[in-house]
């Protein structure tokens, strides 16, 4: 079981495992602000081979197995203290190594001395965009987990009803059998008749059987599709939003975009606790349309959210930035004034 670390308890343990000054400043002006992350997964000067087989160090790097890899790096404009910046030599043993990480699987975040020492605030804000959309694979994974789980269960139920329409097959060519004795019974003497008689009963009742379970294996489903009926033009604000059907057209632009709402949905056991409100089509259909509120932001929405399920079919307009994930359009809500029903 991995403990939980303080900052304060880091750094005594790897303060001279840092490189430069700037290192320990990371830690204590950016890392240490980070919600939810945990020292225990934290490694200065992480070791790792490139392909060439040699020996490299990574200043930093988080790993949660099984869901989480990224390395940074704290970069500095001169390397060998000459004013001029990199040479060509320095330029390629950077690419290198930076290559060498991603094709092990890290993710890799390189920030400059100066943002460190004069912009803290941004060093941040890069990190807590990386841990949501961490937050949002695991959710996703899970997702795919339940789906592949009724995926089975349906493939079980098909094949119960093939097996049932093997079987309704057989009692078929059974009753055909049965009429043909029936009729020879009826050529025999009147003391047969009243078995004969009985045996026809018995084969009216399964004949009833035979055609209720026909019926309830050739029963049709209906599928229901939302209304789209929005304009294809304009997003400037919720007075002319665009659909959000065309959201994926405008991935990396701010937009206003209207739909109807069609689930709701907070995972609270799901790191982050975020909430899921879906537009257009639900969920697993790859069309949908999801604004995400995060757990921390949850309070800021309170008088939108106390609704509940009053919010399906109504049709809601959101304003921000169109992000994506995993092909998906979305839309990430921090403020109240981002939203209107």
């Amino acid at each position: 079981m991995v403990l939980s670390m303080t900052p304060e308890i880091w750094l005594r343990l790897n303060a001279a495992k840092l490189g430069s000054p700037f290192e320990g400043m990371f830690i204590k002006q950016v890392l240490a602000h980070l919600p939810g992350v945990d020292f225990a997964h934290l490694q200065a000067q992480a070791p790792f081979q490139d392909i060439d087989g040699r020996q490299r160090y990574c200043d930093f790097s988080y790993e949660v197995p099984g869901h989480f890899k990224l390395a940074i790096e704290i970069d500095g404009f001169d390397k060998r203290g000459t004013g001029t910046g990199m040479t060509h030599e320095d330029f390629v043993d950077w690419q290198r190594r930076h290559a060498a990480l991603v094709s092990q699987g890290w993710d890799v975040l390189r920030i400059a001395n100066r943002d460190v020492r004069d912009h803290p605030q941004r060093c941040l804000q890069y990190l807590t965009l990386i841990m949501k959309q961490s937050q949002l694979g695991q959710l996703n994974r899970a997702d795919q987990g339940s789906l592949g789980e009724l995926q089975r269960s349906l493939q079980g139920a098909q094949a119960a009803q093939e097996s049932a329409k093997a079987k309704g097959e057989s009692l078929e060519g059974a009753l055909l059998e049965a009429h043909k004795h029936v009729e020879t019974l009826n050529n025999e003497t009147r003391t047969l008749k009243t078995s004969v008689w009985a045996f026809a009963f018995v084969l009216v009742a399964a004949l009833g059987i035979f055609t209720f379970k026909d019926v309830l294996l050739n029963r049709e489903q209906t599928t229901t599709l939302m209304p789209r009926a929005y304009s294809s033009a304009g997003g400037d604000s919720c007075a002319n939003p665009i659909s959000w059907e065309e959201a994926g057209q405008h991935v990396g632009q701010r937009k206003a975009l209207m739909g109807p709402v069609v689930q709701f949905t907070t995972r609270e056991s799901v790191s982050g606790s975020p909430t899921f409100i879906t537009l257009g089509v639900a969920y697993p259909d790859p069309a949908r349309f999801t604004l995400v509120i995060w757990g921390n932001d949850r309070s800021k929405f309170q008088s939108i959210l106390s609704h509940g399920n009053d919010l399906l079919s109504r049709k809601v307009c959101a304003v921000g930035v169109i992000g994506e994930y995993r092909g998906q359009p979305q839309i990430i809500l921090s403020e109240p004034d981002q939203v209107a029903f």
